[in-house]
């Protein structure tokens, strides 16, 4: 009797020791400091309500962002996006950091305000300047170069495209913006 009396007492104290010492509402508080913490890592990874943002000057060129992939073996993050040409078939090609050129060039900026250069850029399987027929989106690779493990998110990724046009040729530069890294070995 004694000891089933000492066990219920020993039992009753744990519980009462391990019980919860605070009121509702500063677990409420917990909460919603957790909750924010969350969505605001979740916002710089681009999860979640905000995603990439995808601008282009030419309304002929309509983008839609795939991926955006890194690899820890070579430091080498790679851009898929879909391009859709909405007007009469045109070349159009993209300026790499690798080529010397007076104008802008593709290039991609973190977190830290770090700038990394563009390597290979293909449009479809080709790195020159290729036709691009009215209403087939073509998928478009830019290779983004030195890019550290841990860099987690792009602000800005912009891809400048070379059009043919009347009168020659014209540059239009591609945004993309808040754009996760997805990082595999």
């Amino acid at each position: 009797m004694k000891k089933t009396i000492l066990i219920s007492a020993f039992i009753v104290s744990t519980l009462i020791a391990r019980a919860q010492s605070q009121d509702c509402s500063t677990v409420k508080k917990e909460n919603e400091v957790l909750r924010a913490q969350v969505t605001a890592y979740e916002a710089r990874l681009g999860i979640g309500k905000q995603g990439v943002t995808v601008t282009s000057p030419d309304p002929t060129l309509q983008c839609k962002f795939l991926s955006c992939t890194a690899s820890r073996k070579t430091q080498t993050a790679v851009l898929s996006f879909l391009v859709n040409n909405t007007a009469a078939p045109v070349p159009i090609g993209l300026i790499s950091s690798l080529y010397i050129h007076s104008g802008n060039r593709s290039r991609a900026v973190d977190e830290q305000g770090t700038e990394f250069g563009s390597g290979k850029i293909l449009v479809g399987t080709s790195d020159t300047p290729t036709p691009l027929p009215t209403g087939v989106p073509i998928k478009v690779t830019v290779e983004l170069l030195n890019v550290p493990v841990q860099t987690t998110r792009f602000n800005l990724i912009e891809a400048v495209v070379v059009k043919d046009a009347p009168g020659g040729q014209q540059q239009h530069v591609i945004g993309f913006r808040s754009v996760p890294i997805v990082w595999k070995p």
